[in-house]
């Protein structure tokens, strides 16, 4: 006899209507040298005209001129999520989500750099967006990780700690 097997609920509904697309910017939306590409463009102009959303969820900050220049000729900067999902912004440009990472969790990211160095590591730049601020813990003139950050268009970088050799991972004072 063939095995008869009990019939299963049907665990999913029916299929819904996409309703939006959500891009990430870096690497994808945006070309290596942080520009919108004319298909990306033209392929933000197919998705709304078919009745799409279309907006951003990315690590980056929503200022500088990134946002002029790639998010603003398409009307992308707003709604959307940024710097990692810590902030978001309605339709309207209010901020909606403001979330800041917790003490111990920068301590701990702090503290697994320092035991990087310690171990021999080289070429680690402990950043952080504190809302639109693009904050580096020191720079003592070689980091290229600097000019890499500029290339972005997030805005100005902000070097926080004038005593690097006492800590170069110290970004508690800037988070606050």
């Amino acid at each position: 006899l063939p095995l008869q097997l009990p019939r299963l609920p049907r665990l999913r509904g029916p299929p819904r209507r996409l309703e939006a697309v959500v891009l990430d910017a870096d690497g994808t939306f945006l070309d290596p040298d942080h520009r919108v590409s004319e298909a990306n463009a033209a392929a933000v102009e197919a998705a709304r005209s078919v009745g799409l959303r279309v907006f951003l969820a990315t690590g980056r900050a929503c200022s500088g001129p990134w946002v002029d220049e790639c998010l603003t000729p398409l009307q992308l900067e707003k709604p959307g999520v940024f710097i990692q999902g810590l902030t978001a912004f309605d339709a309207d440009g209010a901020r909606i989500h403001d979330a800041k990472l917790a003490p111990s969790v920068v301590t701990a990211v702090q503290d697994a750099c320092r035991a990087q160095v310690q171990a021999g590591g080289a070429g680690i730049t402990l950043s952080a967006y504190v809302q639109e601020r693009l904050v580096v813990a020191c720079d003592d003139g070689t980091n290229p990780w600097l000019e890499r950050y500029a290339t972005y268009g997030d805005g100005d970088i902000e070097i926080y700690g004038e005593e690097c050799a006492l800590d170069p991972f110290d970004l508690k004072g800037a988070l606050r």
